[in-house]
């Protein structure tokens, strides 16, 4: 593609948005410069976006221990009472046979 200028001596404005050398100043720079901003954002918002996923899954994960460890709780108690149940009932049978 040839360059093509105004009378000024400065790139066709047609030619300076599709050119790829941006020259400070220009609407083209402006332009570009908002791209790589917009770029960035972007990749700002993936990598929180990222972040937050990886949190997530961490926090199911805790979730789902303390869930087990819960459930643990509650047989050993379960069992822990059955027994002292068993025993109160062979002391009461024993002092009763007595």
């Amino acid at each position: 593609m040839t360059p093509v200028f105004d009378l000024t001596g400065k790139l066709a404005a047609t030619e300076r948005l599709n050119c790829p050398v941006r020259i400070k100043g220009e609407p083209g720079f402006r332009i570009e410069r908002i791209r790589n901003s917009l770029i960035e954002i972007e990749r700002g918002i993936a990598s929180i976006d990222h972040d937050m996923a990886e949190l997530d899954r961490a926090y199911r994960i805790k979730q789902t221990q303390l869930t087990l460890a819960r459930a643990m709780a509650d047989e050993a108690r379960s069992a822990t009472a059955a027994k002292l149940s068993a025993a109160i009932k062979r002391e009461r049978d024993e002092l009763e046979s007595v």
